[in-house]
Formats: C-alpha cells, structure tokens, sequence
C-alpha cells in the first residue's frame, strides 16, 4: 500500500488517494503509540514514575515540549537525553510519513502537466 504510482501512471482516485492518507495517518498514529509507550517505560524504570506521570512526561517530550521535571538519577538524565534526540528525528519522521502522499500528488500532477 506504500508504493506510489510511477510517473507514467495515471493519478489516483479521491477515494484511493484518501486511503493512501488513512493508511499514512494509521503508520503515524502507530509510531507514537510505540514510542510513547517506550518513553513511558523509560521514566518508569529510570525514575520510577508511576505508569501515567511517566505518560504525561513522555508524551510531552515526544511532542516536543521538552521535560516537566528534570530527571533525579543518572540512568533517568541519560535516558531523557536519547529519548529527547529521538523524538527530534519522529518528529520529522512523523511529518514526511504524512506529507509524502500529498507532496506526490502534487509532483505527480504537475510532471502529467508537462
């Protein structure tokens, strides 16, 4: 479902082109659920957070917020140090999974245009 039409090809249909964003938007959803879900266990082994602080601050880091409070260990500053480097690259991840079918589209349009 990934692969993209050549430029020979004809556009998509709204209707699969409109399957093609869903689809986009579910890979999107599911990384975060992924990574929202791994940050949490990190502050909650690191710091020993309970289940839904360590949500909260996860999910704040992953949308870049940055931290609520400063981590007390060391295992717990390391963990937010790499887990904050991350959520910078599924940030712009996240954007070019979802951008990419509409940013083809377009491409797509113009080089038929031609």
């Amino acid at each position: 479902m990934l692969g993209y039409e050549k430029k020979t090809d004809k556009p998509l249909t709204v209707r699969a082109f409109s399957l093609r964003l869903i689809w986009h938007v579910l890979v999107v959803l599911s990384l975060l659920l992924i990574s929202s879900l791994i940050g949490a266990w990190g502050f909650v082994s690191f710091e020993g957070q309970p289940f839904e602080d360590a949500l909260v601050h996860a999910i704040y880091l992953l949308g870049g917020g940055g931290v609520i409070a400063h981590p007390s260990t060391s295992g717990g500053k390391l963990f937010v140090v790499f887990y904050g480097l991350y959520s910078k690259l599924f940030i712009l991840a996240a954007f070019s999974i979802f951008a990419a079918p509409i940013l083809h589209r377009i491409l797509h349009k113009i080089h038929l245009e031609e």
